[in-house]
């Protein structure tokens, strides 16, 4: 029975251990799902150790030896105040609401590994070992579906069980130590032959990912891992994880090698000078905001708001930079130095007091463990420095549960801040509240994500048999805004506006929804959009221009914004948009600079040297883009020309299939004298001579079409070479024939077989 307890006790642990495994059960963010599972779990596990007091009597007065316990205490409080000064509070409860989960989880981790906590810790690496057999089962059964050398994409289907290769990556990369730590103290042959299958197995999943942040920090694990075997003169060891290591590298190599991918090396090697700059971006905007917030910072959870402000010349359409890539900055930018140092000054502080303490002291054997433990908490670092994954509880709980583990060991305080026994059961009271609350406020975030999946559709037009009372039910009040930033009112309000639902409880809820999140320029256009619909267009004009400039680079903010122009013939308004987006610095995507062009020729403004620049820089990238090619046909002979070309072009080729041959020759001459941008009715029209036997006529239209236009299509060529067959000069005929077929005209075997010998 006593075995059972203690089975049953690691158990419960590892079930925070396999929160990675949680379904999405339809949200549209997994970590709505797994919140919502940590809530109960923290509920039922929290409910069986007050059952059980007596049991845990030594892990309760242990509790209040524990520093960060406290600390955490102190993160929530920060938190949950800074609803009265953020832009977004109830963004800052949603937050709340995720830090009490994380707190619930290390208070209920924390007594359950106390107890029995020699077998508890001795039995943590066999756990993470079988867990990390079933991470590389569930991979690989992908890959081995997905696998192609020759892929150019990183993703290959492999998101594994985060829903994203930086997180799973990452996942897999924090419990490697403990392979190494097996390698070394397991005393079972079968362990130590498993270990080493699946560090190569785990290693090479990493790599396959092509994530840089990951590749580097597995330079920097091998690293420590080395130096563990160095200090304690195991030097075996430092052979085999370095064989371990670089075979994993090997493998990459040899299935991949030179492509820039996959490759461990190339990729590894090779920086993404966008992706770069962009979070050099992310960094720059948040110290910014620390500089302007320091103490308190802009509020929990705010800063995907916040840095819509900061970045929004450079944002393409809603795509927000959500989070800094570096959970230090964002921290410190959301909750001020206060909120860095409740929730990483412990961390960072111990786990540096350890690491130095046993590189100068004498190795111990003892501290074995604790130090494998430490590399782990290092990979977390890193991807703390690189990535987010305070918001992924696949990541940040594990940490927490080795954190847990390593100050229980190692620096516990000698006395408690408080006698648990007097703590009165009020205490215990609340924080069954608060566990309840939690649960409650978990399950509306997911019921929310859940219900993000059919707005987005929606809104995307692949849903469009929804009525305006579906639409209503959703909530928006926790939270109000998507995951993707977006008030979730305003999205409501614009597929009620589709709906021809028109009042001003519409546009009560647009309001609410920018009071939410006032930066994207959303609210402002389906503010366009209601207005539209209720035919007063001096106003949606003006909300059409209200949207654009406060998020330029939106392709429907800017589309709008050019209809509005083009319907009131604004010439003045066009040029002002287009040098405001310049003149900002807005990366002006192909797209919108096409409808730029378009709307200056429509209104005939003043534009036409910014547009043949705009078009022949594009024809420059691009010598295929059809639609830049009739901008530019359009600009160069003037639209009347080219919609009568048209016209008379459709009649030439009804002629021509009437076998009226004199007639379609002569339009198609007219044609292109209307829009000689056109090859083909030149081209046409030396067909038309063909067919009616004039083949010197024929031959001359050709030659000289040729030689000015040089069309690249060897469409000429080859008529060309017919009309010299004619004329029986084969020579020529071939060689014009050769001219087609290497231009890319299909000219068939047969007769370049026959007549080029």
């Amino acid at each position: 029975m006593k075995l059972l307890n203690k089975k049953l006790n690691l158990f419960l642990i590892g079930i925070y251990l396999m929160i990675g495994f949680t379904p999405h059960l339809n949200s549209i963010d997994k970590i709505a799902t797994q919140y919502l599972f940590l809530s109960i779990s923290n509920i039922i596990v929290f409910s069986l150790i007050v059952l059980n007091k007596k049991i845990y009597e030594d892990s309760f007065h242990s509790l209040f030896k524990f520093r960060y316990f406290f600390s955490f205490i102190g993160l929530i409080i920060l938190s949950s105040l800074s609803y009265f000064y953020s832009i977004n509070g109830t963004e800052s409860l949603v937050q709340t609401v995720y830090y009490l989960n994380y707190f619930f989880s290390l208070t209920n981790v924390f007594i359950l590994s106390k107890r029995n906590f020699e077998y508890n810790l001795r039995n943590l690496p066999y756990f993470i070992l079988a867990i990390l057999i079933i991470e590389n089962i569930w991979i690989y059964k992908i890959l081995i579906e997905k696998f192609n050398i020759n892929s150019s994409s990183r993703q290959l289907g492999l998101r594994g069980f985060t829903g994203n290769i930086n997180i799973t990556a990452f996942a897999m990369l924090f419990k490697l130590p403990f392979l190494f730590y097996l390698l070394n103290f397991s005393k079972k042959v079968g362990i130590k032959i498993l270990s080493s299958i699946l560090t190569i197995s785990t290693l090479f999943i990493i790599f396959n990912f092509g994530t840089r942040g990951a590749n580097y920090a597995s330079i920097l694990l091998i690293f420590f891992v080395v130096g563990y075997f160095l200090k304690s003169k195991k030097y075996k060891f430092i052979v085999l994880s370095l064989a371990l290591y670089f075979s994993a590298i090997g493998i990459n190599r040899a299935i991949y090698y030179g492509n820039e991918s996959y490759d461990f090396i190339e990729r590894s090697s090779k920086l993404n000078n966008s992706s770069t700059s962009a979070r050099l971006g992310y960094y720059s905007d948040a110290i910014k905001s620390i500089f302007e917030n320091p103490i308190l910072g802009i509020g929990s959870g705010n800063w995907k708001i916040k840095s819509i402000e900061f970045d929004r010349f450079s944002i393409v359409d809603y795509t927000i930079p959500y989070h800094v890539h570096n959970d230090f900055l964002e921290v410190t930018a959301e909750l001020g130095i206060l909120g860095f140092l409740f929730l990483y000054g412990i961390l960072i502080f111990l786990l540096a007091k350890f690491l130095v303490n046993f590189f100068k002291n004498r190795f111990n054997d003892s501290d074995s463990l604790s130090y494998f433990i430490s590399i782990s908490i290092i990979v977390f670092f890193i991807d703390s420095f690189f990535n987010f994954p305070l918001a992924r509880p696949v990541i940040f709980l594990p940490m927490l549960i080795l954190f847990i583990f390593f100050c229980a060991k190692n620096y516990l305080l000698k006395s408690s801040f408080f006698d648990y026994r007097k703590v009165p059961k009020l205490f215990l009271g609340i924080l069954f509240i608060l566990l309840f609350t939690t649960v409650n406020a978990s399950y509306l975030i997911y019921n929310s994500f859940s219900n993000q999946q059919f707005l987005s559709a929606a809104v995307a037009g692949k849903v469009s048999d929804y009525s305006n009372k579906s639409v209503f039910s959703i909530s928006s009040k926790f939270p109000n805004i998507m995951a993707t930033a977006i008030p979730l009112d305003i999205v409501k309000a614009n597929l009620l506006i589709n709906n021809n639902y028109l009042n001003d409880t519409v546009l009560g809820m647009i309001d609410k929804g920018l009071r939410a999140n006032p930066h994207l320029g959303y609210g402002e256009m389906v503010k366009s959009l209601y207005y539209i619909k209720k035919v007063e267009l001096d106003t949606a004009y003006y909300f059409a221009k209200k949207g654009f400039y406060q998020l330029p680079n939106h392709t429907t903010h800017f589309k709008l914004l050019c209809d509005f122009i083009d319907y009131r013939n604004d010439s003045t308004e066009l040029k002002k948009a287009y040098y405001f987006m310049e003149e900002k610095g807005v990366k002006v995507r192909d797209e919108l600079k096409k409808k730029f062009v378009e709307t200056s020729l429509f209104i005939n403004s003043e534009n036409t040297r910014t547009s043949k620049n705009i078009i022949n820089q594009l024809l420059e990238e691009n010598p295929e883009d059809e639609e830049a090619f009739v901008l530019s046909t359009i600009l160069e002979v003037g639209i009347k020309n080219v919609e009568e070309a048209y016209e008379l072009g459709t009649k030439a080729e009804k002629s021509f299939n009437d076998e009226d041959y004199n007639a379609a020759a002569k339009m198609f001459r007219e044609a292109y004298i209307l829009n000689p941008k056109e090859l083909s009715y030149i081209e046409n029209e030396a067909n038309s001579f063909m067919q009616l036997g004039e083949f010197s006529k024929a031959i001359e239209i050709l030659k000289e079409h040729i030689v000015i236009n040089f069309p690249s299509s060897g469409k000429a060529e080859y008529l060309l070479g017919l009309n010299y067959l004619n004329t029986g000069e084969e020579a020529k005929a071939c060689f014009n024939f050769i001219s087609s077929r290497d231009k890319g005209f299909p000219v068939s075997n047969q007769i370049l077989t026959q007549f080029c010998k």
